[in-house]
């Protein structure tokens, strides 16, 4: 199977991120370097497909906290005159 190239343009489309932030991740080792081909930066899309799959992965495997979901035992955030705390 061929893999297709992707320049740094189409990574940061894919990602909806800047450059520096593609490059920083690089840097943390957080995600693949680049082809490097007589002086252009190329990413393989399975490369650039297996990242976006990891961070899927990380983002289901602890759950999503429902929208308005508070950790127990904290107190609303504005001051409710019918709160009462759960014992």
């Amino acid at each position: 199977m061929e893999s297709r190239l992707l320049t740094i343009k189409d990574v940061r489309q894919r990602l909806n991120c800047a450059t520096s932030t593609v490059y920083r991740w690089i840097g943390e080792e957080h995600f693949p370097r680049p082809l490097h081909l007589g002086g252009m930066a190329r990413w393989e899309e399975q490369d650039v497909q297996a990242f976006l799959d990891k961070a899927k992965l990380r983002r289901t495997k602890f759950g999503l906290k429902p929208k308005g979901a508070r950790r127990p035992g904290r107190p609303p955030a504005f001051p409710n005159p019918n709160y009462t705390p759960k014992k």
